[in-house]
């Protein structure tokens, strides 16, 4: 496998030059420094395509947050589609939870979508589930049509047939919970990660700092992005301290970890939509525990 001509010169602009192997997906080049490259056919590089501006986009916002993306083809039509990004030698972060959330929060602060909008320039996939991202004007239009209705739809069909009980609860849960919890919340658009479970952040030794990585990324409200934080565990108590000395909680605050749970639902219902059962009890568990909360109110 030979770079193409234009990744060559984009690693010689930034003072690589010399011969290269590469192995796997690693790039080796004869100075010892190490790049990651993956390419496939554009018609089954949807996936790879909406990670290669994730990383872009995250880059721009906060330079350092996720391996550089050094070049790839999301410029041209060509047949096949390549990205070229840094190679980070990772190591564990959990001393470095505190730093991680205080750059995580500080992403979001400056990934801004300057006309308002909720959504992506593309689709991007969380796992398999491949999120559409349309644009909304409405952070809870955009929430329940194209997070909650289509993992619904993934999971129940159109008509609900396929699990009735999870879809009456999910119309109870966008019609009234979701209203409930957010429509009192001014939420600015930021860019979002959108898949940061534990496994997905680590710390480089190459730069000696938090990274993080495999994004799916979309504008919406910040605290969507801590649910799945949540929901494996891995993060801790820093990370959140971390996360909100510098981007505090919205108000109310009191109602803060309901917004959370509402938040790591998404990714139980995905979770389920693409692995099956095991993770339906949990999702039904916390849909009868949110709108319950709202009930109440």
């Amino acid at each position: 496998m030979q770079l193409p001509e234009k990744a060559l010169s984009a690693l010689k602009e930034r003072g690589h030059s010399g011969s290269y192997k590469i192995i796997g997906s690693k790039v080796h080049l004869d100075d010892g420094n190490i790049f990651l490259f993956k390419s496939a056919p554009r018609s089954s590089a949807e996936q790879m395509i909406g990670e290669a501006m994730s990383i872009s986009d995250m880059s721009s916002a906060l330079p350092g947050i996720c391996p550089a993306l050094i070049d790839s083809s999301l410029d041209s039509d060509d047949s096949d589609f390549y990205m070229l990004t840094e190679w980070h030698d990772l190591g564990g972060s959990g001393s470095r939870m505190m730093e991680l959330g205080k750059e995580l929060a500080q992403m979001h602060l400056n990934g801004t979508e300057k006309s308002g909008r909720f959504g992506y320039k593309m689709p991007t996939y969380c796992g398999e589930t491949k999120f559409n991202n349309t644009w909304s004007d409405n952070w809870i239009d955009f929430l329940n049509n194209d997070r909650f209705l289509y993992l619904f739809e993934q999971i129940c069909g159109k008509n609900g047939s396929r699990d009735v009980e999870i879809w009456k609860l999910g119309q109870t849960l966008m019609n009234k919970t979701v209203p409930s919890l957010l429509s009192g919340i001014d939420v600015k658009p930021s860019l979002l990660h959108g898949d940061l479970w534990a496994g997905n952040a680590s710390f480089s030794r190459t730069t000696n700092r938090p990274v993080i990585f495999d994004a799916c990324s979309f504008y919406g409200h910040n605290e969507a992005e801590l649910g799945i934080c949540m929901m494996f565990g891995g993060f801790g108590s820093k990370f959140f301290e971390g996360y909100h000395s510098v981007y505090p909680k919205a108000e109310p605050v009191d109602e803060y970890d309901q917004r959370i749970k509402l938040y790591e639902l998404i990714h139980h219902l995905n979770h389920y939509a693409i692995f099956g059962g095991m993770y339906r009890s949990g999702a039904v568990s916390m849909m009868k525990s949110l709108n319950r909360y709202t009930e109440s109110k």
